[in-house]
């Protein structure tokens, strides 16, 4: 399961590169021609026997055995099972010795194999391990074994997660920290026990370097995990318990901010440079990474039982693995969802989606998973929702991951939160999807001049128009940083001395009417609004007043919930059916004259673009209006003013 080394070299190898990927076809070649010695049957798959050895350093000796399904079904044999990341340009090569029967061959193989089998043999006794690599034969097997590859990985009494060989450094390997690290951070001590900001920086650093190994990248890698009943870490010599390292992720992301604000504070103290000069200090943000999605998704989807396996929740369809899990790799871009169909409790009705069409390409396997969502959910939401890669050209209803808050290849949140949330916790209900009798809210494609029915990038959906953007605001900068303009923009009353007064229109739009994970916006909010526009005197809310000294907690959690919202957004200005003033926010690409509407099925108000003189429209992005939320818009006369949008 996963990637597998490929044969193929790019033009822009080195010597070294082209050497070694030659020397690893090779071996793989005549690995097949030893392995037909050990031919499977109809559900049989091999498994390494490690042999015994008193010396680390001596050479792997392993026995190779075919064993059948049956097997590890009713015997349940002691064995282990490898999820690694297998580099198509890993420069290290390695050797083992494999037994198969009266056979025996050296086997060149990638270095990092050998490692991991060196790592788990045992001086007394042999290990039996089952690791892709080795057990399947190139081409031929690959397809018949992804059947019995959740089982292998289920059954297995430890699932093996190889991140590599600690790093020999002069300061010591700062990834080997974040293993002693994880066990202080679940009984909650090392946050409290880190008392200079070089200590911080050091630890949380190294347990970042961790987290960015491109092993969390892989799609794969999500379903070899789920599958494991026991799965452990292992990074040179040390080893961590799956569920330990998911509590310190979880445990150092919600710490982020907090951790960020005292070294900042401590860094300040200490030297009194501008606070732009420490724009370079700042930690980086856990739930930047595909690790931390990876890590949450397995906690919010699944539930780990007595026995060690991993049972899928209710709400775990497809449409929610995909949506929780954007910023995993895949060699195929069609396992962007594809992948995850295995553990999805409603891969059924996937198949059923897919069943009769010809998949020629990526963008045929995108729109059909838009039509799967929107067809079995009734919800428009997933046209909101960013999931799709954004190396790919799409149409603008298939939301690419570059509008993710959090994007892998950057250095913390590089936008604001979704509107729509998850499939499973959505916030609002601007059209009120409870009063729509049917399902079928979209059309998908058109038919050809035949008559035939075809994708072709367009979808055809229904709602009514609000109104156009009047007025906006510059997009709000990098840091979450809250422009004056945008207080001005708000139209909010007046004190006597001049200065700004926090209405209910200004401090609920800057949070979305919504406190943290959509809870309703707590009343307090509007007190703790009036705290910054007190203390910024008119001028723009940023890091250095935010950062620079103490603030009462509760002022810290609304201005950190705008921060949320707010950033790389904008404030807009639209007028109401009544005339009235309607403030709203939209993505920073939003325009003067784009179009506010609300789309039947979908939660959130949404902005569209008309596309020349045509009746075609593109979608800019979804949007916040103060009022308009929670069906207020839903009114006999805007339902009769339904018209069709066809979107592209």
């Amino acid at each position: 399961m996963g990637n597998r080394p490929s044969a193929g070299i790019e033009y822009n190898s080195t010597a070294e590169d082209i050497l070694a990927e030659t020397a690893m076809k090779e071996a793989a070649e005549n690995r097949n021609r030893f392995y037909w010695a050990t031919q499977l049957g109809n559900h049989d798959f091999r498994m390494l026997k490690v042999l015994p050895s008193g010396d680390f350093d001596s050479l792997v000796e392993c026995n190779i055995e075919v064993w059948h399904l049956k097997t590890i079904i009713d015997t349940s044999p002691a064995y282990k099972a490898v999820s690694s990341r297998w580099s198509d340009h890993e420069k290290s090569i390695g050797e083992v010795i494999l037994r198969s029967g009266s056979l025996v061959r050296r086997q060149p193989v990638l270095g990092r194999v050998e490692d991991i089998l060196r790592r788990i043999r045992n001086t007394t006794e042999p290990v039996y391990v089952w690791i892709g690599v080795l057990c399947i034969m190139n081409g031929t097997e690959e397809p018949a074994m992804q059947n019995l590859l959740p089982l292998i990985f289920r059954r297995a009494n430890e699932t093996v997660i190889w991140l590599g060989k600690m790093r020999p450094t002069r300061s010591g390997d700062e990834r080997s920290l974040a293993f002693d690290f994880v066990p202080n951070l679940c009984r909650l001590e090392s946050i409290t026990v880190l008392q200079t900001p070089s200590k911080i920086k050091r630890h949380w650093n190294g347990f970042v370097d961790l987290l960015r190994l491109p092993y969390f990248s892989r799609r794969w890698v999500f379903l070899e995990i789920i599958l494991s009943t026991h799965p452990v870490l292992y990074y040179g010599d040390k080893r961590i318990n799956w569920m330990d390292f998911c509590d310190a992720v979880i445990l150092l992301g919600s710490q982020f901010e907090d951790v960020e604000s005292f070294l900042l504070r401590k860094t300040l103290g200490y030297v009194g440079f501008e606070y732009d000069l420490y724009v370079g200090l700042f930690l980086k943000d856990l739930r930047a990474l595909p690790a931390y999605s990876v890590v949450k998704t397995s906690r919010e989807l699944f539930e780990k039982e007595v026995n060690g396996t991993f049972y899928p929740r209710t709400q775990c369809s497809l449409e929610s693995l995909v949506s929780m899990l954007p910023a995993l790799q895949s060699t195929d871009a069609r396992d962007v969802v594809n992948a995850l169909a295995p553990i999805a409790t409603d891969r059924t009705y996937w198949e059923q989606t897919i069943a009769g069409h010809e998949i020629d390409s990526s963008l045929d396997v995108y729109q059909l998973f838009v039509d799967y969502c929107v067809n079995k959910s009734g919800s428009l939401d997933i046209i909101c929702r960013p999931w799709a890669p954004q190396t790919e050209t799409l149409p603008s209803w298939i939301s690419r991951t570059d509008a993710l808050p959090f994007v892998s290849d950057k250095s913390g949140r590089q936008n604001g939160e979704v509107f729509v949330g998850y499939p499973f916790r959505k916030r609002y209900d601007a059209s009120r999807a409870a009063i729509l009798k049917s399902k079928h809210v979209a059309i998908f494609g058109q038919p050809s001049p035949h008559g035939v029915w075809h994708l072709d990038g367009s979808i055809t959906v229904s709602g009514f128009i609000i109104n156009q953007i009047n007025e906006r605001t510059e997009h709000a900068i990098r840091m979450g940083t809250l422009p004056p303009d945008w207080i001005r923009l708000s139209g909010g009353k007046r004190r006597e001395d001049g200065s700004s007064c926090a209405n209910d229109n200004l401090w609920r739009t800057l949070v979305a009417d919504r406190g943290p994970d959509g809870i309703p916006a707590p009343l307090w909010y509007g007190q703790a609004c009036q705290y910054w526009l007190d203390i910024s005197n008119g001028k723009s809310i940023d890091m250095r007043i935010i950062k620079g000294k103490q603030h009462p907690t509760m002022a810290l959690e609304y201005i950190k919930r705008v921060r949320s919202v707010i950033w790389n957004r904008v404030m807009f200005v639209t007028k109401g059916f009544s005339g009235s003033r309607l403030l709203g926010l939209g993505p920073a690409k939003a325009q003067i004259g784009d179009t506010i509407c609300i789309l039947h099925g979908c939660s959130v108000p949404v902005l569209l673009r008309q596309l020349g003189t045509q009746d075609i429209w593109e979608i800019v992005g979804e949007c916040f209006v103060y009022s308009l939320m929670d069906g207020e818009a839903m009114s006999v006369d805007n339902i009769k003013a339904t018209r069709e949008f066809v979107i592209k």
